[in-house]
Parts: C-alpha cells; structure tokens; sequence
C-alpha cells in the first residue's frame, strides 16, 4: 500500500512563496528569451512606441523620427529682430545609430535581480527611451553665416586729397552676429526641449578688411606728384605747381587686389587750365579795349593760343614720369583761343567805369612832347590784372629812334641834359599820380631829384632805362586799363575798373636831409566796405641843380655821395629811411597798412636822385 507523506505545514507554507518566486523569475526569463532581438516591452521613442520592434524596424522608425526632427524651428533672437532657422541649418540632427542602441538599451539594463523587476513594472507602464542628439558646430557657423548676421558693414579706410593735404581716413569696425556666441549656446538650448528652440545672440565687432598700412604705396605714388614742386609754362608764362591743388587730384577705391590710386585728370585738366591763366595774355586772344566819351566797350580775336588743350593732363603726368618740372619745365600745350572766351576773361576783370584821371600840362610843340606822346601811345590799352604790377620801362622798353623817341631834356647827376627819350618823366608823373588816386600801390618808384613846377610837389616821379622805374601794383579785384590821353599842351592818364575805394591826399610834411627838401605826402583810402587804408609817398629834392644835399657840387666823376646824404628822418605820418644807392638802382616802396576803420600810418622807401651821382632820368 502507497505510503503517505505528512509535510509539516510550515514548511508548506515555505514552498508556497518559494513556487511562486520560480514562476516569476521563469516568466520573465520565457519572455526575455522570447524577445531577445526586439525592443524590449512597453518603450517608446519620444513619443512613440516602439516596444517589440526588431533593429530593422526600429531603425526606420528613428530615421523617420530624424528626417522630421531637421525641420524643427530655431530661433536666434537679436536686438534687430528674430532669425528664424532650422534643427538642420544650424547642424543640430538625431544621432539614428546612438539613439537605435539606446532604445534596444530600455528596460534591458540593470542587474540580473533588477531586471525581473524592471520587466514585471513594463506589465503595467510605459519606459520612455532618450532620443540623442548629434550637434556639428561648423555646420551650425555655415548656416548663421549664409543667413543676414550682418548688423553694419565696416568702413574701409580711403586715401582722401580734398582738404589739399593726402591722408588716409580711417576705418571703422561695423557690427556682425556673434557667431560663437550662438554656437555655444545651441547644446543647452536644445536640451530644454522647447518648440520652437530659442537662442539669446549679442552683436560683436566687425573690423575693416584694410588699414593704413595698406595706403603706404598709394600715398608714395600720388606724393611724385604732389611733392614735385613741378615747374609749369605756358607761353612765356612760368608757375609752380601748388601742392595743394595737386593733392586733390587723388583718391583711392577698392579692386579686386585692395586699394587702388585714383587720378581726377578732369579735375587736374580744370586746375591746371586755372593755374595757368595769367599765360594767356602773353599768347592768347587779343583783347582790344576802347574808350569813347568815357564809354568802355572791347573786342576780341581768337589769334592767340591759350592753355590748356585737351590732352594737358595726359602730358603733365607724362612729364612727371620723365623727370620734369624741375630744371625743364613741363611745357603745356596750348588752343586756339575764341573770341567768346576772351570776352568773357574782359566781362570778368569788370573794366567798367573810370576809378581816377590826373593830367599835367606842358608847353606845345617841344621835343620832349613827342617822347611823352610816343609813351602815352604805347601804354594805351595796357591791362594790370588782379594781383599783378606793372613795369613801365618793362611795357615800354628802351627809348630809342627806332621804337619813335627823340632826343629831350633829362637829369644826369643833378644836370639837366639831352638825349633820347628826355621828358617821358612827365608821362611818369601823370601815371603815378593816375594811380595814386586810383588807390592802387607802389611796388617801386623814384622821385625827381630836382622839383619842376608843372609837377604836383612831393607827388611825382621820374623814369630811365633800366633804372629807375616805376612799378604799380594792382592791389584790387579788378582790372585796370590804362588809357593815356593827349592834346598839345597837356597830358592825361585815366585808369577804368570798378570802384571800390574813394582816394584823397590828406596831409604832407616836410623834413630837410642837409640843404636837401624831404616831403611825404599822406593818401587816404577809404573802401566802400568801411575800411580805412593810409600810407605815405616821398620825395627828396636837391638844394638846386648840380649840387648834393651837403651844398657839394655833383661832380660827373664822382660815383659815389658822402656820408651827408646818407640819413635818417622821422616824419609825421610814419618813417622813412633814406639810403644812397649805385648807379640805376632804386628801393621799393614798402607799404603797411590796416584793414580796420582805425586809421594807421604807414611808410614808404623811395630814393631819389639826390641821392646818387650817376642816376640818369628823362624830364
């Protein structure tokens, strides 16, 4: 008979638990080896289940989940506004192969008595699997770059000549996205998980691609020409190149190599055509003036040459490049001039109305009175321009039979004499006087050594060849025409320009140098703007005539005074220095004046001829 077992029920009650146990642990081994290729039970994939899923299929479902993740929107927030990008565009992507591992991972980890328990939770609950992210900075620096980073373009700096000086200006840095900035921020961004993802980016400085260094050839090239100092003609006319009119023909622009030397040849063709103006009296078109009943009117020819022809900067540079303007001047070319041009240079120097007239008189019919009338016929019609002064003897030249003088009185050493051209003197004295009411200055002139009574006293002056002479300066901004006029007994000279100052003599003081008499004659300028402008004249006169200021005869064989006639004087009004001077010499007549309504005195040098033993001078 079968024989029966009793088990203690403790220890039934033991087994229990213990069965249980290996039904768990059983079961989730079955299920285990069951599932051993597949995704383990109950994983999702941000979002999506995936649990069961073997490496095939899961893989294709994660590289959809990527393809879609490329679109995700990334927005890269500026103080200029939003820069709206892609997950793709800033090399933001889904790690597939990492983010396949990491599913197959879910729930399979642990320790082999944590495992069970895993799987027994999956029974009930989902296990989320981490999606990863792969982020390639370069591409995320190409993107931001393909994209308006740009806040402000830098300056580049430019060589600039316009003030008359060359220098660089230069550059200033422009503002661009802070790349890095956006790169290194991206990570952390992402990992907040928002949609769309949001990036704080600032702006950074963005430098000019040049700098002054790179101007250095630019500046050394343009300086040729600038620093030259070239020596320019036209005609007969010779000036020197301003540097600051040449340094505004430069600029600078950029190529494909960097910087590059502008050249403005228009606007050096303009300058140079300016510059050399005053050449085209010498060569250009004439300019015939007439005066009738006091009535001004030209005309014009186009027989001359001026500057510049159209090719005039071409050869200017040319000539820089062959080592010109210095002991050879550059020689411009020239064109016809046409008669408009010459009109309008005569509209220009506003010869319009009579500014001053002086007249002398003399007896009829003398031989001096034909030299005087010969002078007056060659300098009728002469034109001092703006800034320019007047030569008589350098208008008239030498007086000779052939150019129309005849023999008439003159002073040598304190003499009176003959010979040709004697008497032109008195044209002198009426032009000086011309001018001298004509408010324009003098650059040089001589007083008579002897007074004649037909001459305003102290007011005067006397001409030889080639010394001394009588220089006038056109100190307005007008022309002046010179129109001497003449009747038997009497000559007259009147200047036409444009009126701008009322002229009066306003004092005259005399001083004695030995037995010689000094005057010196006080001029009033007053300007239609107000100014007050006064200066000073002088005249020395001999004691009679042969005779030195120390009463010593003016012998011919001395070439020299003694020290009596060498002083100096105080005058009211200013000062005047006196000095014996070699034969055919003559100072200038120095001027200082005020261009305020307080009136100040000025001085004038003058020498006589007193004071030298071999002046010769007509009467």
């Amino acid at each position: 008979m079968p024989s029966h077992v009793t088990v203690p029920r403790w220890l039934a009650l033991a087994i229990i638990p213990a069965l249980a146990a290996v039904g768990f642990f059983g079961a989730w081994a079955a299920d285990a080896a069951a599932n051993s290729g597949e995704v383990a039970r109950n994983v999702s994939l941000a979002g999506d289940t995936v649990g069961g899923l073997g490496t095939e299929d899961l893989t294709t479902r994660v590289e959809e989940l990527a393809a879609g993740f490329s679109r995700t929107p990334i927005v890269v927030e500026t103080s200029e506004g939003d820069i709206e990008l892609t997950a793709a565009d800033l090399g933001v992507s889904i790690d597939v192969p990492a983010t396949v591992e990491e599913a197959r991972r879910a729930g399979r980890d642990g320790s082999l008595l944590t495992k069970p328990f895993s799987w027994f939770g999956s029974l009930f609950n989902e296990r989320s699997a981490d999606v990863v992210l792969a982020f390639d900075p370069d591409v995320a620096r190409s993107g931001l770059d393909e994209v308006a980073t740009v806040r402000t373009e830098p300056t580049e700096p430019y060589l600039d000549g316009s003030s008359g000086t060359l220098q660089v200006v230069a550059g200033a840095p422009g503002q661009v996205l802070d790349v890095e900035g956006v790169v290194a921020a991206l990570p952390d961004a992402m990992a907040r998980g928002e949609t769309p993802v949001r990036v704080q980016a600032a702006w950074t400085d963005l430098p000019p691609t040049y700098s002054a260094q790179d101007f250095e050839p630019l500046i050394a090239e343009a300086a040729r020409v600038v620093d030259s100092s070239a020596q320019l003609k036209v005609n007969e006319y010779t000036t020197t190149l301003p540097s600051e009119v040449a340094a505004t023909w430069f600029s600078s622009r950029y190529g494909d190599d960097g910087p590059e030397l502008v050249v403005d040849e228009a606007k050096a063709f303009s300058d140079l055509e300016t510059l050399m103006q005053p050449g085209n009296e010498n060569g250009g078109g004439d300019l015939i003036y007439e005066v009738v009943d006091g009535e001004v009117s030209f005309s014009a020819s186009d027989a001359g040459s001026v500057c510049c022809a159209s090719d005039a900067a071409r050869v200017f540079f040319e000539g820089i490049d062959a080592g010109l303007g210095h002991d050879v001047p550059i020689v411009l070319p020239t064109r016809v001039a046409t008669p408009d041009e010459v009109k309008a240079e005569a509209e220009a120097l506003g010869i319009v109305e009579e500014i001053s007239t002086f007249t002398t008189n003399h007896k009829c019919c003398q031989s001096r009175v034909t030299n005087i009338q010969r002078m007056a016929d060659i300098v009728r019609g002469a034109i001092i321009r703006p800034g320019e002064t007047f030569s008589l003897n350098g208008y008239v030249g030498r007086r000779t039979r052939e150019n129309g003088f005849v023999p008439g009185g003159f002073i040598q050493n304190g003499v009176l004499t003959s010979d040709i051209g004697g008497g032109v003197s008195q044209f002198a004295t009426t032009l000086f006087n011309a001018a001298f009411f004509g408010g324009l200055d003098f650059a040089e002139y001589q007083a008579h050594s002897i007074y004649f009574s037909r001459y305003p006293l102290g007011r005067e002056a006397t001409v030889s060849f080639p010394k001394p002479d009588l220089k006038i300066t056109n100190n307005t901004p007008y022309g002046v025409l010179i129109w001497p006029t003449y009747t038997d007994t009497s000559i007259t000279v009147t200047f036409y320009s444009t009126k701008i100052m009322d002229v009066e003599q306003t004092n005259q003081t005399l001083t004695y140098q030995g037995q010689c008499k000094r005057y010196t004659t006080e001029r009033t300028r007053t300007y239609l703007d107000g100014r007050v402008v006064v200066d000073t004249v002088g005249a020395l006169y001999r004691p009679g005539e042969g005779r030195n200021c120390d009463g010593s005869p003016s012998d011919p064989s001395v070439t020299t005074t003694t020290h009596d006639d060498s002083t100096t004087t105080t005058e009211a009004g200013g000062g005047e220095t006196t000095t014996t001077v070699a034969e055919g010499s003559t100072t200038t007549a120095a001027e200082t004046t005020t261009t305020t309504t307080t009136v100040e005195t000025s001085s004038t040098t003058t020498t006589t001829a007193a004071e030298t033993t071999t002046t010769t001078s007509g009467g």
